[in-house]
Protein backbone atom coordinates (compact mmCIF):
# COMPACT_ATOMS: atom_id res chain seq x y z
CA UNK A 1 0.00 0.00 0.00
CA UNK A 2 2.49 2.41 0.51
CA UNK A 3 4.66 1.64 -2.51
CA UNK A 4 1.55 2.39 -4.20
CA UNK A 5 0.93 5.74 -2.56
CA UNK A 6 4.65 6.63 -3.27
CA UNK A 7 4.31 5.76 -7.10
CA UNK A 8 0.99 7.69 -6.90
CA UNK A 9 2.75 10.53 -5.57
CA UNK A 10 5.59 10.59 -8.02
CA UNK A 11 2.67 10.11 -10.47
CA UNK A 12 1.01 13.13 -9.47
CA UNK A 13 4.81 15.33 -8.94
CA UNK A 14 5.50 14.71 -12.83
CA UNK A 15 1.83 15.26 -13.93
CA UNK A 16 2.58 18.79 -12.42
CA UNK A 17 5.92 19.13 -14.10
CA UNK A 18 4.79 17.65 -17.26
CA UNK A 19 1.42 20.50 -17.46
CA UNK A 20 3.93 23.14 -16.50
CA UNK A 21 5.88 22.70 -19.50
CA UNK A 22 2.92 22.22 -21.46
CA UNK A 23 2.24 25.60 -20.41
CA UNK A 24 5.22 27.25 -20.79
CA UNK A 25 5.76 26.41 -24.24
CA UNK A 26 2.09 27.15 -25.08
CA UNK A 27 3.32 30.88 -24.22
CA UNK A 28 6.66 30.65 -26.07
CA UNK A 29 4.44 29.35 -29.01
CA UNK A 30 2.15 32.78 -28.77
CA UNK A 31 4.28 35.08 -27.78
CA UNK A 32 8.10 33.87 -27.96
CA UNK A 33 9.79 34.69 -25.31
CA UNK A 34 8.29 38.07 -25.23
CA UNK A 35 7.43 38.72 -21.54
CA UNK A 36 9.04 35.80 -20.26
CA UNK A 37 12.35 36.01 -17.85
CA UNK A 38 15.60 34.99 -17.87
CA UNK A 39 14.78 32.29 -15.85
CA UNK A 40 12.02 31.12 -17.35
CA UNK A 41 13.99 31.23 -20.96
CA UNK A 42 16.76 28.89 -19.47
CA UNK A 43 13.97 26.54 -17.96
CA UNK A 44 12.64 26.26 -21.29
CA UNK A 45 16.40 25.78 -23.48
CA UNK A 46 16.89 23.52 -20.02
CA UNK A 47 13.29 21.49 -21.22
CA UNK A 48 15.43 19.48 -23.98
CA UNK A 49 18.45 18.46 -22.33
CA UNK A 50 16.89 17.26 -18.68
CA UNK A 51 13.66 15.99 -19.62
CA UNK A 52 13.00 14.16 -16.20
CA UNK A 53 13.76 17.07 -14.28
CA UNK A 54 12.36 20.21 -12.79
CA UNK A 55 14.58 22.53 -14.58
CA UNK A 56 13.47 25.68 -12.73
CA UNK A 57 15.12 25.48 -9.53
CA UNK A 58 18.33 24.66 -12.01
CA UNK A 59 17.53 27.79 -14.12
CA UNK A 60 17.39 29.81 -10.67
CA UNK A 61 20.18 29.11 -10.09
CA UNK A 62 22.17 29.57 -12.95
CA UNK A 63 20.78 32.73 -13.21
CA UNK A 64 21.90 33.73 -9.47
CA UNK A 65 25.57 32.39 -9.90
CA UNK A 66 26.10 34.59 -13.46
CA UNK A 67 23.51 37.34 -12.90
CA UNK A 68 21.80 37.22 -16.46
CA UNK A 69 21.14 35.15 -19.75
CA UNK A 70 24.37 36.83 -21.17
CA UNK A 71 26.36 35.49 -18.51
CA UNK A 72 24.62 31.82 -18.55
CA UNK A 73 25.74 32.08 -22.20
CA UNK A 74 29.02 33.48 -21.57
CA UNK A 75 29.54 31.54 -18.54
CA UNK A 76 33.07 28.28 -19.19
CA UNK A 77 31.89 25.14 -19.24
CA UNK A 78 33.49 24.17 -15.99
CA UNK A 79 31.63 26.53 -14.21
CA UNK A 80 28.37 25.90 -15.32
CA UNK A 81 29.07 22.06 -14.35
CA UNK A 82 29.62 22.68 -11.11
CA UNK A 83 25.85 24.37 -11.12
CA UNK A 84 23.44 21.22 -9.44
CA UNK A 85 21.82 19.63 -12.31
CA UNK A 86 24.14 20.68 -14.93
CA UNK A 87 25.95 17.58 -15.98
CA UNK A 88 27.50 17.12 -19.69
CA UNK A 89 24.76 16.95 -21.81
CA UNK A 90 22.85 20.27 -20.65
CA UNK A 91 26.24 22.38 -20.02
CA UNK A 92 27.56 21.25 -23.97
CA UNK A 93 23.75 22.24 -24.77
CA UNK A 94 24.15 25.73 -22.84
CA UNK A 95 27.33 26.68 -24.58
CA UNK A 96 26.30 25.78 -28.08
CA UNK A 97 23.65 28.76 -27.95
CA UNK A 98 26.02 31.30 -28.63
CA UNK A 99 27.66 29.65 -31.32
CA UNK A 100 24.62 28.93 -32.76
CA UNK A 101 23.35 32.54 -32.88
CA UNK A 102 26.89 33.32 -34.30
CA UNK A 103 26.07 31.55 -37.35
CA UNK A 104 22.93 32.48 -37.95
CA UNK A 105 24.07 36.03 -38.11
CA UNK A 106 26.88 35.08 -40.38
CA UNK A 107 24.09 33.51 -42.54
CA UNK A 108 21.84 36.49 -42.66
CA UNK A 109 24.75 39.04 -43.01
CA UNK A 110 25.30 37.41 -47.00
CA UNK A 111 21.70 39.48 -47.51
CA UNK A 112 23.27 42.66 -45.65
CA UNK A 113 24.72 45.54 -47.58
CA UNK A 114 27.15 47.11 -45.16
CA UNK A 115 26.75 50.83 -46.36
CA UNK A 116 27.67 52.37 -42.80
CA UNK A 117 30.27 51.59 -40.03
CA UNK A 118 27.56 51.23 -38.17
CA UNK A 119 26.12 48.42 -39.95
CA UNK A 120 29.52 46.94 -39.88
CA UNK A 121 30.16 47.33 -36.36
CA UNK A 122 26.80 46.12 -35.05
CA UNK A 123 27.52 43.00 -37.14
CA UNK A 124 30.91 42.48 -35.24
CA UNK A 125 29.71 43.29 -32.07
CA UNK A 126 27.71 40.43 -32.31
CA UNK A 127 30.33 37.98 -33.32
CA UNK A 128 32.56 39.41 -30.28
CA UNK A 129 29.26 37.97 -27.83
CA UNK A 130 30.65 35.62 -25.12
CA UNK A 131 34.67 35.92 -25.91
CA UNK A 132 36.88 36.84 -23.17
CA UNK A 133 39.82 36.54 -24.64
CA UNK A 134 41.34 39.81 -26.59
CA UNK A 135 40.78 38.29 -30.49
CA UNK A 136 41.75 40.84 -33.49
CA UNK A 137 39.10 39.75 -36.72
CA UNK A 138 38.87 40.82 -40.29
CA UNK A 139 35.32 41.51 -41.92
CA UNK A 140 36.07 41.45 -45.80
CA UNK A 141 33.50 43.24 -48.18
CA UNK A 142 33.02 42.29 -51.90
CA UNK A 143 32.58 45.06 -54.60
CA UNK A 144 28.30 45.18 -53.57
CA UNK A 145 29.66 46.04 -50.07
CA UNK A 146 28.18 43.11 -49.22
CA UNK A 147 30.38 39.95 -46.73
CA UNK A 148 33.03 38.19 -48.75
CA UNK A 149 34.26 36.44 -44.79
CA UNK A 150 34.98 36.82 -41.62
CA UNK A 151 37.68 35.22 -40.20
CA UNK A 152 39.59 35.72 -36.51
CA UNK A 153 43.17 36.62 -37.61
CA UNK A 154 44.96 36.04 -33.81
CA UNK A 155 43.59 35.20 -30.50
CA UNK A 156 45.34 35.53 -26.72
CA UNK A 157 45.25 37.05 -23.25
CA UNK A 158 44.39 40.38 -23.22
CA UNK A 159 47.38 42.66 -23.64
CA UNK A 160 49.34 40.16 -25.42
CA UNK A 161 47.04 39.31 -28.84
CA UNK A 162 48.94 41.04 -31.68
CA UNK A 163 48.76 40.60 -35.57
CA UNK A 164 51.35 41.03 -38.30
CA UNK A 165 50.88 41.77 -41.82
CA UNK A 166 51.48 37.86 -43.11
CA UNK A 167 48.39 36.51 -40.61
CA UNK A 168 46.22 39.74 -42.23
CA UNK A 169 46.95 38.96 -45.38
CA UNK A 170 46.77 35.56 -45.31
CA UNK A 171 43.28 36.29 -43.81
CA UNK A 172 42.01 38.41 -45.87
CA UNK A 173 43.20 36.01 -49.50
CA UNK A 174 41.01 33.13 -48.17
CA UNK A 175 38.27 35.49 -49.85
CA UNK A 176 39.14 36.45 -53.46
CA UNK A 177 36.09 38.62 -53.83
CA UNK A 178 37.42 40.77 -51.44
CA UNK A 179 38.16 44.63 -52.05
CA UNK A 180 37.83 46.25 -48.88
CA UNK A 181 38.36 45.18 -44.70
CA UNK A 182 36.94 46.54 -41.81
CA UNK A 183 39.40 45.75 -39.07
CA UNK A 184 38.18 44.86 -35.49
CA UNK A 185 39.40 43.64 -32.02
CA UNK A 186 38.30 43.44 -28.51
CA UNK A 187 38.95 45.04 -25.02
CA UNK A 188 37.17 42.41 -22.82
CA UNK A 189 36.71 44.47 -19.64
CA UNK A 190 37.78 47.76 -20.90
CA UNK A 191 36.91 50.62 -22.60
CA UNK A 192 36.30 51.10 -26.27
CA UNK A 193 39.78 53.33 -26.63
CA UNK A 194 42.40 52.56 -29.13
CA UNK A 195 45.96 51.73 -27.89
CA UNK A 196 49.32 53.79 -29.19
CA UNK A 197 49.68 50.15 -30.38
CA UNK A 198 46.84 49.89 -32.13
CA UNK A 199 47.25 52.58 -34.32
CA UNK A 200 50.21 51.76 -35.05
CA UNK A 201 49.51 48.54 -36.36
CA UNK A 202 45.95 50.00 -38.11
CA UNK A 203 48.26 52.12 -40.23
CA UNK A 204 51.30 49.29 -40.67
CA UNK A 205 47.94 47.02 -41.67
CA UNK A 206 46.35 49.50 -43.99
CA UNK A 207 49.76 49.91 -46.21
CA UNK A 208 50.22 46.05 -45.81
CA UNK A 209 46.33 45.27 -47.48
CA UNK A 210 46.83 49.08 -50.14
CA UNK A 211 50.01 46.95 -51.78
CA UNK A 212 46.96 43.95 -52.56
CA UNK A 213 44.88 46.85 -54.08
CA UNK A 214 42.24 46.58 -51.29
CA UNK A 215 40.90 49.23 -48.68
CA UNK A 216 41.11 48.80 -45.04
CA UNK A 217 37.83 51.24 -44.21
CA UNK A 218 38.01 51.31 -40.59
CA UNK A 219 39.30 49.64 -37.56
CA UNK A 220 36.46 48.92 -34.97
CA UNK A 221 37.43 48.53 -31.10
CA UNK A 222 35.16 46.83 -29.31
CA UNK A 223 34.18 46.90 -25.64
CA UNK A 224 30.98 44.61 -24.34
CA UNK A 225 28.18 46.76 -26.42
CA UNK A 226 30.31 49.72 -27.71
CA UNK A 227 32.61 50.46 -29.75
CA UNK A 228 34.87 53.29 -31.33
CA UNK A 229 35.47 53.02 -35.01
CA UNK A 230 38.72 54.73 -36.02
CA UNK A 231 37.73 56.55 -39.18
CA UNK A 232 34.64 58.16 -37.89
CA UNK A 233 37.35 60.01 -35.74
CA UNK A 234 39.08 63.05 -36.99
CA UNK A 235 42.39 62.47 -35.11
CA UNK A 236 42.50 59.32 -36.73
CA UNK A 237 40.90 58.92 -40.11
CA UNK A 238 44.37 59.94 -41.38
CA UNK A 239 45.49 56.51 -40.97
CA UNK A 240 43.09 55.62 -43.89
CA UNK A 241 44.12 57.84 -46.56
CA UNK A 242 46.55 55.54 -47.36
CA UNK A 243 44.72 54.88 -50.70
Amino acid sequence: MKEKKNAEKGKSVGNIHSGHRDRMRARFIENGFEGMSDHEVIEMLLYYAIPRRNTNDIAHELIHRFNDIAGVLEAPLDQLMRIEGIGDNAAVFIKMMLPLLNRYHSKRSNKTVFDSIDKCARYLISKYAGIVKERISVLCLDSNCREAGYAVVSEGDAGSVSADRRQLVEAVLRYPTTVSVVLAHNHPGGMALPSREDLISTGELAKALKSLNILLIDHIIIAENDYVSLTSSPEFKKIFKQR
